[in-house]
């Protein structure tokens, strides 16, 4: 349903961009994650334990500045419960020693670059200048956990890119995945076994991500005089 809302505002936007030449805004392409988790079994930042994860990007650059991704993430996260480092009390049953969820995520984002950032192809010069930038990240998704359901998710990271060869992206990326959900690690409603609350007292993901992506030029039928000179589209 995202990637389906995501296609047709996307194609209605380079519809009216690129009415009268051809497309190059398309990128797609994959990528692997290291996940990490914050929750109640690890309440820092910083993950305690690692799992992997594959991803499928699909991207439309409006400008040399902005651009718009879908993304399907795949994979499975870990949690591990270390007394000295935290302490959880039973709640109804004693505490997992640790745990590994597999899932599956969908998100929409839009990607700031901090500097202009074309891929060589269609830079429109002999050197290109723009083939690297820094990017922030944010957007919105949802996060389906086997056996223990979905939640909304809201996506925020930063990355750098860099154009490679002609039309190849990579994008190197470190990103936090807010969830609105305390049952990534099926211990809920702590400290103090309060209720959770929409906003606070959730769990999260951590992502770094490398994905490689392909820039496609596709044909379009043009005004006449674009079709006089097939040139235009070479």
């Amino acid at each position: 349903m995202v990637f389906a809302l995501l296609t047709v505002l996307l194609l209605s936007v380079g519809g009216g961009l690129r009415a009268q030449r051809a497309n190059s805004s398309w990128d797609a392409g994959a990528g692997l994650s290291l996940i990490g988790y914050t929750g109640d079994y690890n309440p820092t930042a910083l993950p305690m334990t690692f799992s992997g994860a594959g991803q499928l990007v699909l991207r439309y650059n409006l400008t040399p500045m902005y651009a718009l991704r879908a993304e399907l993430n795949g994979g499975g996260y870990r949690g591990k419960y270390i007394a000295r480092r935290t302490y959880l009390p039973m709640l109804g049953q004693e505490p997992a020693l640790k745990f590994h969820r597999p899932f599956l995520s969908l998100a929409v984002s839009v990607e700031i670059h901090l500097l202009p950032f074309q891929v060589d192809d269609f830079s429109g010069r002999r050197e290109n200048p723009d083939q690297i930038t820094p990017y922030v990240t944010a957007g919105i998704g949802g996060t389906y956990v086997f056996s223990h359901g979905g939640a909304l998710s809201i996506p925020m990271g930063a990355g750098v890119k860099f154009a490679l060869g002609d039309r190849f992206t990579l994008s190197p990326e470190v990103r936090f995945v807010k969830s609105f959900s305390d049952k990534l690690d099926s211990y809920k409603n702590w400290p103090l076994g309060r209720e959770r609350s929409f906003i606070h007292n959730q769990d999260w993901m951590s992502m770094l991500t490398v994905t490689l992506t392909y820039r496609f030029l596709f044909r379009s039928g043009g005004c006449p005089a674009y079709q006089q000179n097939p040139e235009v589209f070479m």
